[in-house]
């Protein structure tokens, strides 16, 4: 095994399910390394939680509260970042103790930490979209990539479009920033059973689009209501269907407003919202669905593209840069127009199958393993960097 100790910490935001998938799909990217080339990877993790569903070699707990002078520390700095922030006693400790080389964090501590810090950015969406959240969240957001580059020896952004976005926001950050695109785990057995079992389990029909996205404003679901209320005038039957988080804690209204578009508009029957799945329930719905649909308005590295990509499925995505740059099979469509998204879902439904194509499957399948190596090297030289004296 390599001589390198890496840590990590548990994300505690459960509303944020894309850097908990991403947690998840580099620490499982980490664990097939040869030995010769796989560091020790240490997780932290606060008292109670549940370890993340990937493979690490050792777990740390830290306390949920911040007593006396250090949790006021903590506290102010979480309050000025918008972020939570661990104090040395709490965090830093217990990682010296476990030899780690390199904390890999999102967040921001003091310099007393004492590890080399790999910071990472996922995005620079409020200087896209500020107008999706408020000023002072903007600020915050802003204050906060200050701090998180300040504080950190490297940096490691998702996409070439972001670090094309950190170039503007600090053009001397850009130069210690390494762009690591994740790629999606997929679990071995998802290949063992027909998805076609998926419908009867929630109701669906066979036929149907997958859309995997929280439900956030960026994530443009109303460009969706509007090309099925398109589609439904031309009598195409098309139907979507919707997984993740209901809640948005920018923008608490938000979900309502959508059920009143869906309600307006009238394809209540075409738009079907399942809410939150168990994440073993995600692979076979897109291995059924006739292409994975992407709308959004912005994204960093979209996890559902990659999990297309590491699936062999079509994809009908916002033409988005960063979607560019992922480079997946499939369709691209205007996402301020929802006839040119209506065009598209109609062009899919009447050429597509329901269910696995069985050559795109068998290609990804086979590229599968150098790529999720080649995300984890990616990494491991960032981390053998950061932790130089």
């Amino acid at each position: 095994m390599s001589s390198l100790r890496v840590a990590f910490e548990q994300f505690d935001d459960s509303g944020w399910t894309g850097g908990v998938v991403y947690m998840q799909n580099l620490l499982r990217a980490l664990s097939i390394l040869d030995p010769p080339d796989r560091p020790f990877t240490i997780l932290a993790r606060r008292q109670g939680d549940s370890a993340y569903d990937a493979p690490t070699d050792q777990n740390i707990e830290v306390p949920h509260t911040t007593p006396g002078l250090a949790g006021r520390i903590a506290s102010r700095m979480s309050k000025r970042a918008g972020i939570s922030v661990q104090p040395r006693p709490l965090i830093a400790g217990l990682l010296a103790a476990a030899n780690a080389d390199a904390l890999f964090t999102h967040k921001i501590y003091p310099p007393s930490i004492g590890l080399p810090l790999i910071g990472w950015i996922p995005d620079f969406q409020y200087l896209h979209l500020p107008d999706m959240s408020d000023a002072d969240y903007v600020k915050r957001c802003a204050d906060y990539h200050v701090d998180l580059i300040k504080q950190s020896k490297v940096l490691v952004v998702s996409s070439n479009d972001v670090l094309k976005d950190l170039k503007g926001f600090s053009p001397a950050a850009a130069a210690k920033a390494h762009v690591v695109s994740f790629v999606a785990q997929i679990p071995a057995n998802v290949y063992e059973t027909d998805p076609g079992g998926i419908c009867q389990k929630y109701g669906l029909p066979e036929r149907f689009f997958f859309l995997p996205n929280q439900f956030w404003r960026h994530k443009n679901h109303a460009v969706v209501i509007q090309a099925l209320q398109i589609l439904a005038r031309r009598s195409v039957d098309v139907t979507v269907v919707c997984t993740g988080s209901t809640y948005d804690s920018r923008n608490p209204k938000f979900f309502s407003s959508v059920l009143t578009d869906v309600a307006m508009a009238g394809v209540h029957n075409q738009f079907r919202i399942l809410g939150m799945v168990p994440r073993p329930d995600v692979f076979p719905l897109q291995r059924q669905a006739m292409a994975i649909l992407q709308p959004s308005l912005f994204e960093g590295w979209s996890t559902s593209i990659e999990e297309a990509k590491s699936l062999g499925k079509r994809v009908v995505v916002s033409d988005l840069p960063v979607h560019r740059e992922q480079n997946p099979v499939g369709d691209f469509f205007d996402p301020h127009d929802a006839e040119s998204l209506a065009n598209c879902l109609e062009r899919v439904a009447k050429n597509a199958s329901p269910g696995p194509d069985p050559q795109l499957e068998a290609k990804a399948r086979e590229e599968f393993p150098k790529r999720v190596r080649q995300f984890a090297q990616q990494f491991i030289g960032v981390v053998s960097e950061a932790s130089k004296a």
